[in-house]
Formats: structure tokens, sequence, C-alpha cells
């Protein structure tokens, strides 16, 4: 990797974890970073969602007990988003071309 890009990217992950760190979308910093660089959309989105994921889980961790009342709720809901998630996951495995997996 070259430096400017080595670079490029440090300072664009810096700036989304602090965006996200106060109120989320870092990933419309790092998503386009990682594409400047040269990583097709794809690889830039899974990059992206990968990098960002535990700070993600650190806010969740730093307000469980502003959580704590909606357990019930947040449960109810836990099948709904599973089941939505593996239709995606789904989809996108078994498409022959990228753009299927959107239809």
């Amino acid at each position: 990797m070259h430096i400017g890009h080595l670079l490029t990217v440090m300072v664009a992950a810096f700036v989304a974890g602090a965006i996200n760190s106060i109120a989320g979308g870092g990933t419309l910093v790092s998503f386009p970073a990682l594409l400047g660089i040269g990583l097709t959309g794809q690889q830039a989105n899974v990059t992206s969602t990968l990098a960002l994921w535990p700070g993600s889980m650190g806010g969740f961790w730093g307000h469980r007990e502003d959580l704590a009342g909606i357990k019930a709720f947040a449960l109810r809901l836990l099948p709904v988003a599973a089941f939505a998630h593996r239709r995606r996951a789904g989809r996108v495995a078994h498409a022959g071309h990228p753009t299927e997996a959107v239809r």
C-alpha cells in the first residue's frame, strides 16, 4: 500500500470514529476514502462496516443501562431482525451478479 493511501485511510478512520462516537454516520467518511484508494464498492462497504463495528458495540455497552427499559421490546424484534438479515444475506450469497442482490 502506498504511504499516501495509508495516511488517507488512517485519517478517514480517525474522523469516522469521532463522528460515530458523537452522532453516527462515520461511514460517510470512511466509505469514500476506501473507494478513493482503489477498493471496489463491495470491498469498501465490508471493510468500513467491519472497521466501525467495534465502536458500535462499545456504544451499545456504554448505553446498556439506558436500554434496560426496552428489553422486552427488543426481544420481540429480534426474530424479525434475524429473519430480515438472513433473507438479505441469502440473496447476496446466491446472486449471480452483484446487482441481483438488491432486487
